[in-house]
C-alpha cells in the first residue's frame, strides 16, 4: 500500500507506519484516478486482442497492480473516513451513508480492473493460435466499446451525482447480453479450434462482466443520491 512501511516484524506480530497524510488525497478524485486507470487497461487489453498483441496483453497485466494499490488506498482513506469527522470532511464523505458507497465504488472498480486483466490472460493463452477473422474481432470491438462507455458514464454519474446518466447505464446491459449472445453464435459457427474458441468466449464473457460492473457502479451512484445520510461518528 501507498505510504506504508513496517516498522516493527516479528513471527507472530507486524507493525506498520502510515506516512500519507490522509487528506492529501480526496476520495473522488482517487476513484476518478482509479476510473481512467481501468479505462486504458481496457483500451489496452482489447488492443492486444485486435492486433494478437501478446507483449501488450503483459504489459496490461503487469499495469494492473497499480490500479490494486489505488484500491487499497481508497479503502484506507474510507476506513479513515469513517471514524473520524475531520478526515471525513477532508476527504469529501458528508455521511455514514456516502462511506458505505465510496467502499462500494472502488470494490466494483477493482472487479473492472481484474476483468481488464483476465482479457489479457486470455489473448496470452492465444500465443501461438491462427488470428481469428475479422468479423469476430469486429463483434469483439462492438462488445468492448459499449461496455467502455457503460464504465465511463457510470463513473461519471456517480461523481456528477446524476441519476439521468445512471438510468442511461442500466438500459445498455440488455443490449450488451444481445452482442455477447451474437458474438458466441458466430464464433462457434466459424473458429474450428475449440481451445481459441472458448477463449473468444471468454473475453466476450470477461466484457459483459465489466459493462455488468458498471451497472453496479451506476446503483452506487443512485445510493449516494438517493440514500438519507446521517452524521459520521465523533471526531478523534
Amino acid at each position: 500500500m501507498p505510504g506504508v512501511e513496517v516498522t516493527e516484524e516479528g513471527a507472530n506480530r507486524i507493525s506498520f507506519q502510515v506516512l500519507i497524510d490522509p487528506a492529501a488525497f480526496h476520495l473522488e478524485s482517487l476513484l476518478d484516478k482509479t476510473s481512467t486507470f481501468s479505462s486504458r487497461l481496457l483500451e489496452d487489453a482489447v488492443k492486444s486482442v485486435m492486433s494478437w498483441n501478446f507483449p501488450l496483453a503483459r504489459e496490461v497485466i503487469e499495469r494492473s497492480g497499480e490500479a490494486l494499490r489505488h484500491y487499497r488506498l481508497t479503502i484506507r482513506q474510507v476506513a479513515l473516513a469513517s471514524i473520524n469527522k475531520t478526515i471525513a470532511k477532508e476527504v469529501g464523505v458528508g455521511s455514514c451513508q456516502e462511506c458505505v458507497t465510496f467502499a462500494l465504488m472502488a470494490r466494483d472498480l477493482s472487479r473492472l480492473v481484474y476483468h481488464c486483466s483476465q482479457i489479457a490472460r486470455h489473448v496470452l493463452s492465444l500465443e501461438g493460435k491462427r488470428k481469428v477473422n475479422g468479423v469476430i474481432l469486429d463483434l469483439v470491438a462492438e462488445l468492448s466499446k459499449l461496455a467502455y462507455n457503460m464504465q465511463k458514464d457510470a463513473v461519471q454519474s456517480f461523481l456528477k451525482k446524476d441519476t439521468k446518466l445512471s438510468v442511461k447505464v442500466l438500459r445498455k446491459m440488455s443490449n450488451v447480453r444481445e452482442k455477447e449472445k451474437g458474438l458466441w453464435k458466430e464464433v462457434m459457427a466459424k473458429i474450428k479450434d475449440i481451445d481459441t474458441a472458448i477463449t473468444i468466449g471468454l473475453i466476450g464473457r470477461d466484457l459483459r462482466r465489466i459493462a455488468g460492473y458498471s451497472v453496479a457502479i451506476a446503483d452506487d451512484g443512485m445510493n449516494r443520491i438517493l440514500t438519507p445520510t446521517s452524521c459520521l461518528g465523533s471526531q478523534k
